[in-house]
């Protein structure tokens, strides 16, 4: 469990990464993904610059796990081509978990699921409720109760690492049905065919 005063730190560092959200952080995120304003404000999404928070990574995006009670995780993407094995990182000492969870709060009855937090802001973009799993290796077998009674949708990268984490989502979730991306993952889908296109691919037609 949290401590206060490191809810407080989350809060107020999601904040001041979220003022600082120019340049090309900005143009990654709005021209390469196609993230809306309406969702950069929804999610709070930020950027580090310079002079992050100690312990946290400079020049990187921020994804702060905002729920109900107020942030819970914040994790920082990468904007380096090459990034090695730290494409992702989360702040230090603070346990990982589901991305987006305001949305099991509300009374949808069907809900999507995707790996990773661009993936789940896009299902959001689509009018999806969706959470996102922070990673393909990030799974945890107890995840399974914040899905009870709802029927789960889990949007599969493309690939070996998709189809392993569709896998044990499956395996832990009674009612799963699984759609894979036919291309890279479904921010991919929704870039190069739209949203339509992508309500389409999980079985939704307007």
């Amino acid at each position: 469990m949290l401590s206060d005063a490191t809810r407080r730190s989350l809060e107020r560092n999601s904040r001041e990464y979220a003022s600082r959200l120019t340049g090309p952080a900005l143009g990654y995120l709005v021209e390469e993904r196609r993230i809306t304003k309406e969702a950069l404000a929804e999610f709070r999404l930020g950027y580090t610059a310079d002079s992050p928070a100690v312990g946290d990574p400079p020049h990187r995006i921020s994804f702060p796990y905002l729920t109900g009670s107020g942030v819970v995780q914040i994790r920082f993407r990468s904007l380096d081509p090459d990034p090695g094995d730290y494409k992702y990182l989360g702040v230090k000492g603070v346990p990982t978990t589901l991305y987006n969870t305001r949305v099991l709060t509300e009374s949808h009855q069907k809900i999507y699921v995707t790996e990773g937090e661009t993936d789940c802001i896009t299902g959001w973009i689509c009018g999806l409720p969706t959470v996102g799993i922070p990673g393909a290796k990030a799974w945890k077998a107890g995840y399974w109760r914040a899905f009870r009674y709802r029927e789960v949708v889990f949007v599969a990268d493309a690939g070996k690492a998709g189809s392993e984490l569709a896998q044990a989502v499956s395996r832990d979730i009674q009612d799963c049905r699984v759609v894979e991306a036919p291309e890279d993952d479904l921010n991919y889908h929704y870039c190069t065919y739209g949203i339509k296109s992508t309500r389409e691919l999980v079985g939704l037609r307007d």
